[in-house]
């Protein structure tokens, strides 16, 4: 984990609370010093409570390259993460606090172009977007690494987070109907048709790069980036990662 925030004049970053339908919820944005309307980019974190959550290393690795690139970049920390209010319930009522975020910033005076939104969503965070954009939210492209597309067999497929899902009361990992409304290959039909991009390790021992490959061949702008022997969150590929992910929004 990086000690301190890497420090530039001409990128600005601000934690805010904003008020979201389950409560007070932090919100981290970073911005670059700049005069005319700012493409948003919507930053889905993954993990659950403090694990994951954005900090010093998230800034300076994944949203400090964007915002040098000229993007604005706002994530939440969602509910029951640091500093926030409500409950976690990996992708139930928490669905709700992106949109809530994105609705404070039409409220504030950030100088952000509102039409152009991207999102950018890690593991978990994937669920989470592809959740939004099922809904209605305004998001024009987005990018995916590494992302949980399916929890249909959850107590097979990753038995930590079946326990973890039961230990905190979350949601009931044994109810179907609650799993496919977090298992983005079930509704994959209802998502809008615009460009995504799925950034993947394979092998990856979190999230399956065979359901990447699966939801893949369900949109129909879908394009999928494999990193081979990468962890997680594509670290070996870091600077690869980012200048990929910059070119892409670059047609927002």
């Amino acid at each position: 984990m990086a000690k301190s925030i890497k420090q530039l004049k001409s990128v600005s970053i601000d934690r805010f609370l904003y008020r979201s339908p389950n409560g007070y919820i932090e919100a981290i944005g970073v911005r670059p010093a700049s005069k005319k309307k700012l493409p948003i980019i919507l930053f889905y974190r993954g993990g659950t409570g403090d694990f994951a959550a954005i900090e010093n290393r998230i800034i300076n690795n994944i949203l400090m390259p964007l915002a040098e690139a000229g993007f604005a970049v706002f994530g939440s920390q969602y509910s029951g993460g640091p500093n926030s209010e409500g409950k976690d319930e990996y992708g139930g009522k928490d669905s709700a606090d992106m949109p809530a975020l994105l609705a404070s910033l039409r409220k504030g005076d950030w100088n952000l172009d509102f039409n152009r939104i991207g999102a950018l969503a890690i593991s978990r965070g994937s669920m989470m977007v592809l959740q939004n954009l099922r809904d209605g939210l305004p998001i024009q492209m987005l990018a995916s690494v590494s992302g949980a597309y399916d929890f249909s067999d959850v107590k097979k497929d990753r038995p930590d987070l079946y326990r973890l899902f039961k230990k905190e009361h979350m949601f009931d990992p044994d109810d179907k109907n609650e799993l496919a409304k977090r298992s983005a290959i079930s509704f994959a039909s209802s998502l809008p048709d615009i460009p995504y991009l799925l950034m993947h390790s394979n092998p990856d021992s979190r999230t399956s790069y065979k359901d990447a490959k699966e939801i893949m061949k369900k949109l129909k702008k879908g394009k999928l980036i494999t990193f081979k022997g990468d962890d997680h969150v594509l670290i070996e590929h870091t600077d690869e990662r980012n200048a990929i992910l910059k070119t892409w929004f670059s047609r927002l």
